[in-house]
């Protein structure tokens, strides 16, 4: 067997197969969604055959990277193999094409509904059949495909090479369950084209039953207008297909200007009856006239069916049946006669069905209710009809009254042919008027692209009335030529084809919106594609929206989510790097207190100084970028602001950039903190100049107020639920290269730069500040057209305070007393306490909480303030406060952190902490704040 495996891995590797790693994700490359909806759409569309199953298998094969894969469709007890897909050439057919279920794998997974995954099938017990082994087969998973917890299918994928499938359970399954709803929904749709060519049938099959009838059939509405009518009443009125339709009856029939007297619709529509009438034509040919009145789903009367039956040779066989009744022994219908008791006094021999039928004989009384058609007739002296069952046949049988005489002579007539014609047809409207009035789509007819009829469903999609529709081309439903003919196309294509065509589109409703429909279409002859088209609609706007809502929601929680965990990553860098920083100024500034003037150390130091500044402007970028920047909050004017700033940026440009500047009068303040406002436009404007590079180009700064909804703050980067209101802003525009949307994609992460050399952090801190400040930010750019940022911030109804300048230089100050020193770095507190002690106080230090409040239970009358460190093990700097001020409630302390002092003291607020310093402090910096405090 191991041989055996060397050959198979050594024939795969021949051929190229690589197989995956077992831990690399099924999806990855891959867009999940996209597959899926291959997969249902291609088993969806029909009844699938060897082909789609195929298509699909090797769809499924490329995306889970099996090796070879089956698909066994369940049938009672067994399965039968539809298609299989190996990367073997020759080898598209394995194993035996039918098994039982129960048996093997796939014969487990049918009966259990379960998945069933093998990593090694040598050591299976489960796999009963040595097919596979024999093919090299080393892993196996078999899913089953449910419906209703029902197996009615199974997917199996294999490898030759030793492979965990269990592993991608979850992706396996999903795939399992797509195909599966394909499969039903293909069942579904093979039903619906069932059923809508039964629909077709029995449209084609109600309009030649009505054409062949001989009797005329008109639809009419209140007015007399004939709505609906077949070839005979065509034919009565001597007009062509279609030419009756919208005449009034009796114009079209009788010629008159007004309603016939007696008229059986206009009775039948006054009375809600059924009403009968007999007619003769100008041609001398008899027609009996019936109409029963149509009421709506609310029982309102809208019109009446009117049949008419021929009844001129009726009439003549009567007289032939009444000159027969001469010979009534020879007369082959019926005849009979009844007195006006109701006794019958004669009956020829063909009339022994209907006595059998009556359950008399001559000599004795007909039934009840024919003696009441027999007295009837006598009374009104007219002729009077009824159709009576013999058997499994039917008789119309009329009763003429002879008054003089005192008896009726009733003769009867074989009506059974025409009675199952009627019936038919009455069952067949049935079924169709069920079948539209179910069906939870929108049907409809089409004739060269005009709407015969339609449903009350794609009336209400549309919005239009069906009354509307009909007779109307479909243009008016689509919002350009364009996309009408290409619709027009496709169908036309797909439907020459296969008879049926399938196509997704977009519908303007009559109130103007627009709506996703798709609309699949079926020809009534597939010979005469000119005779006509039946098409469904279904309207899925929701689907698509929800869909797309989707896709826009997850990238909305992908960005935010890593914004936020570089923004937590880059505070956390920052936070540590000052706190070396931390020593490494201080021991720089304790070395040039001690250096003479003339000491040559002093350059050497002063590097040291400058490139740790440097160090702590880049700890300051990365903290803005992570949104924790902000320090003093002021009552801002944005105009004076970078008014102040000009010198400092024409000296930051390139000498090929122009400066050009435009302010909006008026602006109101807006809440912000002038030096990180002030880093933002320096960040701005150096991206601005090197946009330039060596050529020359103009870079403008403007201002101004304007209103935003949340449409247009929806569209900004940082769009956080931003408040409608007014905002300021100013832009920065420059002429230089531009840039595209997968720059503008990529340009505010940290660390990204399209220079050759740099940090790449100076957008990615305006990122920070402006989520910071509450703001909004917009970037408009294009190769080879520039470049605009443009930031907004909340304005403030309040007016703007002047701006702070540099604070001067502190005096020679000495202080007295004890300072407890508490830091868990010991290159601070070393550095820290001999800054302290160069003051002239006493130094006492301590590296946690827990060693600060000792050392301060037993100090606590001499010390003079605490210099308290924020983030210590043990016991933190909130925790250590607490127990000071409750040792010694006025006791000064002094909070020093690598955060800011927004993100540090929000802790501590109205908890009479006595100030803040951020690391990293230079002996200056902590000269003043000790002053500042213990002066107070």
């Amino acid at each position: 067997m191991p041989d055996r495996d060397r050959s198979e891995r050594t024939r795969r590797r021949d051929a190229g197969a690589q197989p995956p790693p077992a831990d690399e994700p099924l999806w990855q490359g891959t867009d999940e969604l996209a597959f899926l909806s291959r997969v249902s759409r291609q088993l969806s569309l029909s009844l699938p055959t060897e082909e789609v199953f195929a298509s699909t298998l090797e769809e499924v094969s490329r995306i889970t990277r099996a090796e070879l894969s089956v698909l066994y469709l369940v049938d009672g007890r067994e399965m039968r193999l539809r298609a299989a897909k190996s990367n073997r050439p020759g080898e598209d057919q394995v194993g035996t094409t039918v098994k039982r279920v129960g048996e093997c794998l796939c014969g487990l997974a049918a009966q259990s509904r379960q998945p069933v995954y093998s990593a090694d099938l040598h050591d299976d017990p489960r796999c009963t059949l040595s097919e596979c082994r024999q093919a090299g087969v080393r892993s196996f998973a078999a899913l089953p495909l449910l419906n209703q917890n029902r197996a009615i299918g199974v997917l199996g994928l294999a490898s030759f090479e030793k492979r965990d499938f269990a592993k991608h359970a979850s992706a396996l399954e999903s795939i399992a369950s797509q195909i599966a709803t394909g499969l039903d929904n293909a069942r579904l749709h093979e039903q619906l084209r069932h059923s809508e060519e039964a629909l077709r049938a029995s449209e084609a099959e109600k309009a030649a039953i009505l054409d062949s009838l001989a009797e005329l059939v008109a639809y009419q509405d209140l007015e007399h207008r004939i709505l609906w009518a077949n070839r005979a009443a065509e034919q009565f009125a001597g007009l062509g297909p279609g030419e009756l339709v919208g005449r009034r009856c009796y114009e079209a029939w009788q010629g008159r200007a007004d309603t016939c007297e007696g008229c059986p619709v206009a009775s039948a529509i006054e009375t809600g009856q059924s009403r009968q009438a007999e007619i003769t034509s100008s041609e001398g040919k008899v027609w009996f006239l019936t109409a029963n009145p149509v009421r709506d789903s609310q029982g309102r009367i809208i019109g009446a069916v009117e049949t008419g039956m021929n009844i001129t040779q009726r009439r003549q066989a009567e007289r032939q049946i009444e000159e027969l009744a001469r010979f009534p022994s020879e007369n082959p219908n019926p005849v009979l006669r009844v007195d006006k008791d109701g006794l019958i006094t004669y009956a020829n021999e063909a009339s022994k069905p209907l006595l059998e039928t009556w359950r008399c004989d001559v000599g004795r009384p007909v039934p009840a209710d024919v003696r009441l058609l027999v007295t009837g007739s006598l009374k009104v002296g007219a002729r009077r009809e009824a159709e009576i069952r013999c058997g499994d046949r039917v008789l119309a049988v009329a009763f003429a009254p002879i008054v003089d005489s005192g008896w009726v002579n009733v003769y009867g007539l074989d009506i059974t042919e025409r009675s199952r014609a009627e019936e038919a047809l009455r069952r067949n409207e049935a079924t169709l008027r069920t079948v539209f009035r179910a069906a939870p789509m929108g049907i409809g007819l089409v004739s060269n692209r005009i709407f015969g009829w339609t449903n009350d469903e794609v009336s209400r999609m549309t919005g239009y009335a069906r009354a509307d529709l009909d007779g109307q081309s479909a243009r008016m439903l689509y919002e350009t030529q364009e996309e009408f003919e290409r619709v027009g196309r496709e169908k036309y294509e797909q439907t020459r084809k296969s008879g049926v065509g399938t196509v997704e589109t977009r519908w303007r409703r009559r109130d103007g919106r627009v709506i996703d429909v798709l609309v699949s279409s079926s020809v009534i002859d597939p010979a005469d594609l000119s005779a006509g088209t039946v098409f469904t609609a279904v309207d899925i706007t929701d689907q698509k929206r929800a869909a797309e809502e989707r896709v826009n929601l997850e990238a909305q929680v992908q960005q935010a989510q890593k914004l936020e965990s570089l923004g937590v990553l880059a505070g956390g860098i920052a936070h540590d790097f000052n706190n070396l920083l931390t020593g490494i100024l201080g021991n720089a500034d304790l070395a040039m207190m001690d250096l003479a003037p003339t000491s040559p150390a002093r350059p050497s130091i002063e590097q040291i100084q400058t490139a740790s500044h440097r160090a702590a402007d880049l700890c300051r970028q990365m903290l803005a970028y992570s949104g924790k920047g902000r320090f003093v909050i002021e009552l801002l004017d944005v105009n004076e602001l970078i008014r102040e700033m000009t010198h400092l940026l024409e000296i930051s440009v390139s000498k090929k950039a122009i400066l050009k500047y435009h302010f909006a009068d008026g602006l109101p303040a807006v809440e912000a903190d002038a030096t990180q406002i002030r880093q933002v436009v320096m960040n701005l404007i150096t991206n601005a100049s090197e946009a330039l590079g060596e050529v020359s180009g103009v870079i403008s700064i403007s201002t101004g107020v304007m209103e935003c909804d949340h449409a247009y703050l929806h569209n900004a980067l940082l769009d956080e639920r931003l408040p409608e209101g007014p905002y300021v802003y100013f832009e920065v525009a420059d002429t230089g290269v531009g840039m595209g949307s997968e720059t503008i994609e990529r340009i505010f992460d940290p660390f990204f730069t399209t220079k050759f050399t740099g940090r790449g952090l100076g957008l990615a801190a305006v990122l920070g500040i402006v989520r910071g400040h509450r703001g909004a930010l917009k970037v408009y750019s294009e190769p080879g057209k520039g470049t605009t940022f443009k930031m907004l911030l909340p304005a403030v109804d309040l007016p703007a305070e002047p701006l702070r300048g540099e604070a001067d230089a502190p005096h020679a100050w000495r202080g007295a007393g004890t300072i407890l020193l508490v830091d868990d770095e010991e290159t601070i507190r070393t550095v820290a306490k001999r800054m302290v002690a160069r003051l002239g106080f006493e130094v006492l230090t301590a590296a946690d909480g827990k060693e600060c409040i000792e050392i301060f239970h037993a100090n606590a009358d001499r010390v003079v303030c605490v210099l308290l460190d924020l983030t210590m093990p043990r016991m933190d700097g909130e925790e250590t406060f607490r127990e000071l001020r409750r040792i010694r409630p006025e006791v000064r302390v002094i909070l020093s952190s690598g955060y800011n002092e927004q993100d540090a003291i929000n802790r501590f607020a109205g908890k009479g902490l006595a100030g803040f310093i951020q690391k990293p402090y230079q002996a200056r910096a902590l000269t003043a704040k000790l002053r500042e405090v213990l002066e107070e």
